[in-house]
């Protein structure tokens, strides 16, 4: 039989303890999630100040509190990386005890940038002509995406849809394009030269196409499409 002494029996039972157990007996105070989220917010409000428009944060979740050793603390914000504003960012906060760095968080937030922007006032299909009253000023959140600014819309004068848009949905110039010089199913002046023989008729065009281009075209009163080159807007001449 083997009897030790007291120190050595504590020293013994120490080292079999499971790894960790000592390290939970360690003095160690909370830092409630409000106050990490607090401080992560108003961060973001810093940094939001001359932003045009308003900008709104609101956390993602329930924050749990923050156990860390006993001692002064302080809660530092690193640095936020990517698109600003966006619509979702994470905010790194570092808590720190007697100037070491004890725990990192990220607190997580959606974002919303609230300005005056251009909407679409109505559905409007593919192909469509564009038009001034085709858009209206709102106040939209426009976090995480590009969008006109309440300006003149004069510049939607001779374009066209690319693609289908709903009314509500922002506007945005890629969604234009030039209207060609003749388009599809138009009816277009048709100057015919065979020799020294010029005349003039009109037709429809069988596709769209630009000046130069030749493009299919059915003259009045003729069976069969011809070909025609595009010389001006809804102008064609067929030259023999």
């Amino acid at each position: 039989m083997i009897v030790l002494a007291r120190p050595l029996l504590l020293c013994a039972l120490a080292l079999a303890l499971p790894q960790g157990l000592a390290a939970q007996t360690a003095a160690v105070q909370v830092v409630p999630g409000e106050r990490i989220v607090a401080r992560a917010l108003a961060a973001l409000v810093d940094r939001s100040a001359g932003v045009e428009g308003s900008l709104e944060w609101e956390p993602v979740g329930i924050a749990p509190d923050s156990r860390i050793p006993e001692g002064h603390y302080e809660l530092r914000v690193g640095e936020m990386h990517g698109a600003w504003p966006r619509r979702r960012i994470g905010v790194p906060v570092q808590l720190w005890v007697d100037g070491r760095l004890a725990q990192s968080r990220v607190i997580w937030f959606s974002g919303h940038w609230w300005r005056e922007a251009l909407v679409y006032a109505q559905d409007a299909k593919a192909g469509q002509h564009a038009h001034p009253e085709l858009a209206r000023r709102q106040r939209t959140d426009s976090a995480g995406i590009e969008i006109i600014g309440s300006e003149d819309m004069g510049w939607i004068e001779g374009l066209r849809l690319k693609k289908p848009v709903r009314a509500g949905q922002p506007v945005h110039r890629s969604d234009f394009e030039n209207v060609p010089m003749v388009a599809r199913n138009d009816r277009v002046r048709v100057a015919v030269k065979v020799g020294g023989v010029h005349l003039q008729t009109t037709g429809v065009a069988g596709e769209e196409g630009a000046v130069d281009d030749l493009i299919r075209v059915l003259p009045q009163g003729a069976e069969r499409s011809v070909l025609a080159r595009v010389v001006a807007r809804n102008e064609v001449k067929i030259e023999h």
